[in-house]
């Protein structure tokens, strides 16, 4: 148990240091991943062998492969060009995942599923990759503003989440990528629905992609 705590202590300490060495955004993704990376091969080295022996090769191993990860996403962005083209955010987070957030008035037009299509650039560059990469897979989750019902904006969220699935589908991503597909209503808003502007943000379709480490950035 001691040595167990330790071990814990020693993990976080290391992710400390990589946080505190990250001066760009690039540097802070790369933290993200080795943070949780590092985090999760500690629990599962401690699960698998019940020491803090085996929680430190597992913390190390998760440290090395979230940091890779964090390499990945970041290229991925920038080639993909999103967080700079005016319509999408790009934020990687603490689980490994990569989400790409398509906004507001961009993606849907008030109480519609119907993609406008200054977004589909954007999918078409998501399902590119998919495509080209198979061990890339995708959740969709749709959302809406607090206008009308909690039953029709329920409603109306799954069916944006299933229109971004569509078009996916259509450019050729295989079924087998899309790992789920959910509407969350208005709940989880990213701005203030008492304002116009608030509540077009909150119209909007979240894409979280998941993929092991690259064996190329293994490499």
């Amino acid at each position: 148990m001691k040595a167990t705590i330790i071990t814990r202590i020693g993990v976080f300490a290391v992710a400390g240091a990589v946080l505190a060495g990250c001066a760009t955004q690039q540097g802070t993704d790369t933290a993200t991943g080795a943070v949780g990376g590092g985090a999760a091969g500690a629990a599962l080295g401690e699960a698998i062998g019940g020491n803090g022996q085996d929680a430190a090769i597992g913390a190390a191993a998760g440290l090395a492969a979230g940091a890779l990860l964090g390499h990945y996403w970041t290229d991925l962005t920038q080639r993909l060009g999103f967080g700079t083209d005016g319509k999408t955010k790009a934020t990687q987070q603490p689980d490994g995942s990569l989400q790409v957030t398509l906004p507001g008035d961009s993606t849907f037009g008030k109480g519609r599923a119907t993609l406008n299509t200054a977004m589909e650039p954007a999918l078409v560059k998501v399902a590119n990759e998919m495509k080209a990469d198979r061990a890339l897979t995708v959740e969709i989750r749709g959302f809406t503003d607090n206008s009308g019902s909690s039953l029709g904006n329920q409603r109306l969220s799954l069916q944006r989440a299933k229109s971004v699935e569509n078009l996916l589908t259509q450019l050729g991503v295989h079924s087998n990528q899309i790992a789920s597909v959910r509407g969350f209503g208005s709940d989880d808003p990213v701005a203030d629905n008492n304002t116009a502007e608030g509540r077009a943000q909150n119209r909007r379709v979240e894409l979280y992609l998941h993929r092991d480490v690259p064996q190329s950035a293994a490499q």
